[in-house]
């Protein structure tokens, strides 16, 4: 509950800033680091992301992420790693964007309070959409939602993860 509701006030106050005279402008070799928070199936995490733009609409995405939660009153938790490669599919006047990604996930995922502990790798594919919103050069706004399908896992399936998160964008010129 407490997730659903830090991640309402975060899209409330991303909806709610409208004097904005951001220009900044997505460039080969512009990066920017992603530091986010998200909720999913088995509870909530952290991420840190690194986004380098390959060309005006291509990005890679490395990133990596601490899952924890208390799924069917057992103790849940996942170091994980992503790459992706994402495309921006939307563009408004460089303040708003879309961005459609798919890539590899994998992880060490650890569960425990059971009769049996349970512990191992994951891996699989990853895909979703992310919304940028820039409110400087310096700074942007996203809000993003991802599905995972895990070829091997050691919890389930499949997952999701949405979240909000800040951007720190850096230019190499």
């Amino acid at each position: 509950m407490k997730t659903k509701i830090i991640l309402i006030i975060c899209l409330s106050i991303l909806t709610g800033i409208t004097d904005v005279k951001a220009q900044y402008m997505r460039t080969r070799g512009n990066l920017n680091i992603v530091t986010s928070f998200f909720g999913s199936d088995y509870g909530q995490g952290l991420r840190v992301d690194y986004n380098n733009y390959i060309n005006s609409s291509l990005v890679i995405n490395p990133a990596l992420f601490y899952e924890w939660g208390n799924p069917m009153q057992s103790n849940y938790n996942q170091i994980g790693a992503d790459v992706m490669f994402g495309v921006i599919t939307f563009d408004m006047g460089q303040k708003l964007a879309l961005f459609l990604k798919a890539g590899l996930t994998g992880g060490y995922e650890k569960l425990t309070g059971l009769k049996k502990d349970i512990n191992g790798f994951s891996v699989g594919g990853k895909g979703g959409a992310e919304l940028e919103y820039a409110v400087s050069e310096s700074l942007s706004f996203s809000a993003y939602g991802y599905q995972s399908y895990m070829l091997k896992k050691v919890f389930g399936r499949s997952y999701y993860h949405i979240g909000v998160g800040v951007k720190f964008n850096m230019f190499r010129y």
